[in-house]
């Protein structure tokens, strides 16, 4: 019974642990931030994902002018979904035009 209350516990603690979903223009400072990163050929050349990762997320807070609650993780996480949806939106673009 004991384990069941812990597992109850740790599944109620990574829900209190996840971030709300990022705005609109928290979004916009997520792009520009990875667009100014990844453009620099002297920070991206034969760089770790981690470190990247937290050179975005302080330009990110840069760009906003605060500091967030996000992480350089949750940063990866969101770009890959935008990333996606561009790509799929430059597949049907491409396609019409």
């Amino acid at each position: 019974m004991e384990s069941q209350s812990t597992t109850q516990m740790e599944s109620e603690n990574q829900r209190k642990r996840r971030k709300t979903n990022y705005s609109q223009y928290e979004d916009e400072a997520l792009v520009k931030a990875w667009l100014h990163i990844s453009g620099d050929a002297v920070v991206r050349r034969d760089q770790k994902s981690t470190k990247l990762w937290m050179q975005v997320l302080e330009s990110f807070h840069q760009i906003l002018g605060r500091i967030t609650e996000r992480n350089a993780q949750g940063m990866q996480n969101r770009w890959q979904a935008i990333s996606h949806d561009v790509s799929k939106f430059c597949g049907y673009y491409n396609k019409i035009g």
